[in-house]
């Protein structure tokens, strides 16, 4: 029993060795073969998926070839209508004839556009209300499924405008035999089993390859007509909503298309801001540079305002020092006239090259530490000894502060603050200066009682040019940019300014606030200025006739011996006779430059000779070019003889002390 046990279970042991054996040797095939099927059901469902999207747009375009054919058809028939002579009734006549060459039509007849129609029986699309749009918008239209009313079936009608003498008579109106549409869809090699169908802007059965003449006019399911709403879907999307708020349509390229709405609709979302930002930005552009190009009109007005009083004045001088009978005190006074008016014209001059300097950010300052109320109190000084304040009442208040800054712009601030309070405070007005120290700020403040500032012009006191139209500035003159000069000097001392007002009439306020130091330890005393120089010898070079004798003039009455040359090579000839000690040189002269000229003269006399730069060109690089090719000073035009006497005194030591630059 033993070994008959053994024999079983040895037997069953060999056969369950034999059944593994054979199943894993086919498992792997039949998975193989598995993989193959999968891959070529695959390649046939895309393939079919492929003839299906191909055989869908051969239908729609075979659709879309007849529906342009009859439009065209029925546009020449119009077209032949409205340019012909003959009575309507002839021609429509002539027109059913052409129904036998127009397979695809059933019935033709035209409508009147007061709704009458020619021929006899009645189209089921006579209403005027469904060919509007081709009477005012002289367009072709086709028609959704309509029921005729005598052969209660569904049909539809294409129309087109008949124009005559300008004017829309007719709609020329064809209705379609949809059974031969029925047919177009049969003949297009449907796959077995594939039903394809043809519907209007309402979804309804316009033509279908099987039970066309029972399902037309009808709807198909609800399923279908939402897969095909691209439409909604299409605003969905411009509207900027995503497509995961839209539920999953059934058709695959339909899936696709809404897709590749999505990614035009954000395309169009991201186009349409950067739109908006370009048209907002070319808008600021456009509204700036207009206030830019008003501004510099004003402006120019204005300069040529200011620039022709002072030449009014000098001109009217000259007749009077010509004039054979004048006196003494008439002399006296047109001295005085020119001086005053050259002043002037210095002044503008310099306050046009200090605005662009400031704009371009172009000033340096030579800091040092000051102490602004002092600075306050000598501006202060000055402009009441020139009449500045003659019946206004000036009160200061000015506290020992002590600031870093450079003391001849800390001086122009407080100069165009004080000038602009005068110009706008009237005789009798009370104006305050104080200086003061406010925690880590040295504050300089400027107020009156004046024509204060509109709340309007308020944020544009600043702004380069401005000038609010008022009488003061119109009488008193000025360029508009004083108080652009105080904004642009206060930030290179990294200052803040600020103005107020309450109003017109109501006075202004004007406040600077610096950054304060610690009053510095007291220096030695100042060394004693030397005595006036004897009379020098002057060599004078000049191409301008006029500004060379004038000079020349000025100096030899004031005791200098005095030689003038019009270019370079005169004026290395006078030299190796007379040696100058002095050399005044324009910069622009015709051959040789006046930086050649003074390095050449600089070669031949060393340090013996003063070489001072007057000239027109009055940047600092132009100073630098000046000090670079030797001379000791570099004057812009016009100078004033007594302060040129002052430098040649100097001999040169302090570059900086004097000068209009």
């Amino acid at each position: 029993m033993r070994a008959s046990d053994h024999k079983t279970r040895r037997g069953r042991g060999i056969r369950w060795h034999l059944f593994q054996v054979l199943l894993l040797s086919i498992l792997p095939i039949g998975l193989f073969a598995a993989g193959l099927f999968y891959l070529h059901w695959r390649a046939q469902e895309h393939e079919r998926e492929r003839s299906q999207v191909q055989l869908v747009r051969l239908l729609a375009a075979a659709v879309d070839n007849a529906l342009d054919s009859t439009v065209e058809r029925l546009s020449i028939l119009a077209s032949l209508w409205g340019s012909s002579p003959v009575p309507d009734e002839d021609f429509y006549a002539r027109a059913k004839d052409a129904l036998r060459n127009n397979a695809d039509w059933s019935e033709l007849q035209p409508l009147r556009t007061d709704g009458g129609a020619l021929g006899a029986g009645k189209l089921a699309a006579s209403s005027l209300d469904v060919w509007r749009p081709v009477i005012t918008d002289r367009r072709p239209l086709v028609s959704n499924v309509l029921p005729d009313p005598e052969t209660r079936t569904q049909s539809v009608y294409v129309g087109v405008p008949v124009v005559r003498e300008g004017k829309v008579t007719h709609v020329l109106i064809a209705k379609l035999d949809l059974k031969w549409y029925d047919r177009l869809l049969t003949r297009q090699g449907l796959p077995k089993g594939g039903v394809a169908g043809l519907f209007d802007q309402d979804f309804k059965f316009v033509a279908r390859s099987a039970e066309g003449s029972e399902r037309r006019g009808s709807s198909p399911s609800e399923a279908l007509v939402g897969d095909m709403k691209l439409e909604g879907q299409a605003r969905h999307l411009a509207a900027g909503h995503r497509i995961a708020d839209l539920p999953a349509s059934r058709v695959t390229e339909i899936d696709r298309a809404v897709g590749a709405l999505e990614d035009a609709s954000v395309l169009l979302q991201s186009a349409t801001q950067e739109r908006v930002r370009s048209l907002h930005s070319e808008r600021e552009a456009r509204a700036a540079a207009e206030t830019a190009n008003r501004a510099k009109d004003e402006f120019l007005a204005m300069l040529g305002h200011e620039l022709r009083n002072p030449l009014a004045a000098i001109s009217n001088s000259v007749p009077v020092l010509t004039a054979a009978h004048r006196t003494r005190e008439q002399l006296d006074f047109v001295a005085g006239v020119i001086s005053r008016q050259t002043r002037h014209l210095t002044h503008l001059i310099d306050d046009l090259l200090n605005v662009g300097r400031a704009v371009a950010g172009k000033i340096t300052l030579a800091r040092a530490p000051l102490d602004l109320g002092a600075c306050v109190r000598g501006v202060s000084t000055t402009l009441q000894a020139t009449g500045r304040f003659v019946d206004r009442q000036l009160d200061l208040d000015l506290e020992p502060v002590w600031i870093s800054g450079d003391t001849t712009r800390i001086e122009q601030i407080a100069t165009n603050l004080l000038v602009n309070a005068t110009t706008f405070t009237s005789a009798g007005g009370r104006i305050r200066v104080r200086v003061s120290a406010e925690g880590d700020a040295a504050v300089l403040e400027v107020s009156d009682d004046g024509r204060g500032i509109a709340g309007e012009h308020l944020p544009h006191v600043f702004d380069v040019f401005f000038q609010a139209d008022s009488p003061e500035t119109r009488a008193t003159g000025g360029l508009g940019i004083g108080l652009t000069m105080v904004q642009r000097l206060a930030r290179l001392h990294d200052a803040e300014v600020t103005a107020q007002s309450a109003g017109l009439g109501r006075g202004a306020r004007f406040i600077v606030r610096f950054p304060r130091i610690p009053e510095p330890a007291p220096t030695g005393p100042s060394p004693v200025a030397e005595s006036p120089l004897a009379p020098r010898a002057i060599l004078v070079v000049e191409d301008n006739a006029d500004a060379r004798e004038s000079l020349q003039i000025a100096l030899e009455l004031q005791g200098h011996r005095v030689e003038s040359a019009a270019d370079g090579r005169a004026a290395l000839d006078l030299v190796r006779i007379h040696h100058p000690s002095v050399a005044l040189l324009d910069i622009g002269l015709p051959g040789m430059d006046g930086y050649e000229l003074a390095r050449r003269l600089r070669a031949l006399f060393g340090p013996q000779i003063l070489l001072i730069a007057l000239t027109g060109y009055g940047m600092e690089t132009d100073a630098r070019k000046a000090r670079g090719a030797g001379f000791d000073q570099h004057l812009t035009k016009p100078v004033d003889v007594d302060k040129l006497t002052q430098v040649m005194e100097a001999g040169g030591r302090s570059p900086q002390a004097i000068g209009s630059d």
